[in-house]
C-alpha cells in the first residue's frame, strides 16, 4: 500500500506569493510530486477535523489542545469566513514515516518563517479570555505585549501551512479523514502550479 504524507495550504497563503514559497521549499526538500485537492469551506472542515483530531489522540490536557486550536480557527473565521484551502498528498515514496515527517517539519518551519518574514507583521487576541480583540501588530510589537501579559495576549497561527502531526501520519489519521470527508476526491483535484500561475501578483491578506 503506498504511503503518503498531508500539508494542508490555509486560505492565508492562496495568493501568488505564498504559494511560490510553498512549492519552492517542498521541492527544496524533495517534495516535489503531489497531488493537490481544493479543501471547501476551511473553516467549518478544520473545525470539525479537530474535534475528531484530539478525540483520536486521547489528550490529558485537552482543555489547553481546544483553546489553542480555537484561538487560530477563530481568527481564519474573521479574516477568511467560507474560503477555501487546499490540500497536498505526498507519496513518502521509500521514506519511513519518521525520515518523511522529520523532513516536512523543516521544510514546515521554513515556509512559516518566510511567508511571516515577508508579511512583516502578525495577528494576536488581546484579553483573549475576557474579551477577544483581534488586532493586527508587527513581531516586535506583538513579543513588547506577550512580554507584559503572557496569560492574555495570544498568538493567532495565520502562517500559510498546516503539517498533520506525527501521530495522525503513521496511523493514516489525516489521510482517512480526508478520504471520509470527500476532500481526496477526483471532483477536487486541481493543477496547483496553473492556480498560482493564474493568481494575482498581489498578496491577498
Amino acid at each position: 500500500m503506498k504511503k503518503f504524507g498531508i500539508f494542508i495550504i490555509k486560505p492565508d497563503a492562496v495568493n501568488k506569493h505564498d504559494l511560490k514559497i510553498v512549492r519552492n521549499v517542498l521541492d527544496k526538500y524533495g517534495f516535489s510530486k503531489t497531488i493537490c485537492f481544493r479543501l471547501k469551506d476551511y473553516c467549518k472542515l478544520m473545525q470539525k477535523y479537530r474535534q475528531a483530531d484530539i478525540l483520536f489522540k486521547n489528550f490529558q490536557n485537552s482543555e489547553a489542545e481546544i483553546k489553542g486550536c480555537g484561538v487560530a480557527l477563530s481568527a481564519y473565521k474573521q479574516l477568511y469566513p467560507s474560503s477555501d484551502g487546499f490540500l497536498m498528498l505526498i507519496p513518502l515514496g521509500k521514506e519511513s514515516f519518521k525520515e518523511f515527517y522529520d523532513k516536512a517539519n523543516v521544510a514546515k518551519r521554513e515556509i512559516r518563517k518566510q511567508i511571516e518574514e515577508d508579511r512583516g507583521y502578525c495577528f494576536a487576541y488581546i484579553n483573549y479570555l475576557t474579551n477577544p480583540q483581534l488586532t493586527k501588530m508587527s513581531h516586535k510589537e506583538y513579543n513588547k505585549l506577550k512580554d507584559k501579559d503572557r496569560e492574555n495576549i495570544n498568538k493567532a497561527y495565520i502562517n500559510g501551512v498546516h503539517l498533520e502531526d506525527y501521530e495522525c501520519l503513521e496511523n493514516n489519521f489525516c489521510l482517512n479523514f480526508m478520504v471520509e470527508n470527500g476532500v481526496i476526491a477526483k471532483s477536487n483535484k486541481i493543477d496547483l502550479n496553473k492556480l498560482t500561475h493564474d493568481l494575482q501578483d498581489e498578496q491577498i491578506y
